[in-house]
């Protein structure tokens, strides 16, 4: 019963943070894009980084965040039994 729900919690896991992480990544790009259009070469040449360092930044909070869902994947497939 526990390998079943660590499997669950893992795939769920892995549903909701790709999902993130894609959709994340998809609009930044999407933001670049339309500073480059709208604003012209230089703002999207500076918004790049910018970008960049936000995106990072949502990423580890969101990192912060799945932790204890990974610790209790951990858990119930039992890796730190011994």
């Amino acid at each position: 019963m526990q390998k079943l729900l660590g499997s669950i919690f893992l795939g769920l896991g892995f549903l909701i943070s790709w999902v993130l992480y894609i959709g994340l990544t998809a609009f930044a790009i999407y933001y670049i894009v339309t500073i480059f259009i709208d604003e012209g070469f230089v703002a999207g040449i500076i918004s790049i980084p910018i970008t960049g360092i936000c995106l990072a930044i949502i990423f580890l909070i969101i990192s912060f965040i799945m932790m204890p869902l990974i610790l209790l994947v951990a858990a119930l497939f039992g890796v730190h039994r011994e």
